[in-house]
């Protein structure tokens, strides 16, 4: 409990900051253009965790194909929507251990295991240089929900922006949430199981996001 309060607490840290500087920034701010935006996108996750995959294997590398729309508050401040589909290259799978002769033998699977699913979030990025350049630096954070995994996840990170009405944008995003796991506990007699029994819990993890995309300023 006191480690998801910290994540929650780090994760509000990012969008008070963002929203901050934006209310700061809005008063000198004047934009000759749409407050409209509209983009694409891939992500490359290099371990995601092996809650995700089926029968508890690890992903060698996880993809998002992303869609994303934004309303520019200012030149400064905007507030984003993403939608992701996500999926696996490869699962590397170790061969399942024999059951013993007598003994226990304890596994966990995820409740909530199998790609691809959808993803999407909403979250706040601050943008302190002028989009009339050639390139800035951005910052951002928010929260999300991995659909069909029956869970959030809140998000922080930074990148840069290239470019005049289509833009490209590089993002490093940092993601942590919590994934339901059942752990099971089989008991053997003579190679039989004589017992079974289960309990359910949860993992905390984090995972870093490399995202390149592009976007339309109207």
């Amino acid at each position: 409990m006191q480690g998801e309060s910290i994540r929650v607490r780090t994760g509000w840290v990012g969008v008070i900051v963002a929203a901050a500087a934006g209310l700061l920034s809005m008063p000198g701010a004047s934009m000759a253009q749409s407050p409209f935006e509209a983009g694409f996108g891939v992500a490359r996750n290099g371990s995601p965790p092996s809650e995700l995959s089926d029968m508890g294997c690890a992903a060698d590398v996880g993809w998002a194909a992303e869609g994303r729309g934004s309303f520019r508050f200012s030149r400064a401040v905007a507030i984003e929507g993403v939608m992701g589909y996500n999926f696996e290259q490869a699962v590397r799978c170790s061969a399942p251990l024999d059951p013993p002769v007598s003994g226990e033998r304890s596994f966990q699977t995820s409740t909530e295991a199998g790609y691809p699913f959808w993803s999407s979030d909403i979250r706040l990025a601050f943008e302190p240089s002028s989009p009339a350049g050639n390139m800035w630096l951005r910052a951002f954070g928010g929260y999300g929900r991995m659909w069909g995994k029956g869970t959030g996840y809140w998000l922080a990170g930074g990148g840069l922006v290239f470019g005049g009405n289509v833009q490209t944008v590089l993002d490093l995003e940092w993601n942590w949430f919590d994934l339901p796991f059942e752990e099971t506990t089989q008991v053997f007699q003579n190679s039989a199981v004589v017992s079974e029994s289960s309990t359910f819990g949860s993992t905390s993890h984090s995972e870093f996001r490399i995202k390149a995309g592009f976007r339309l300023r109207f």
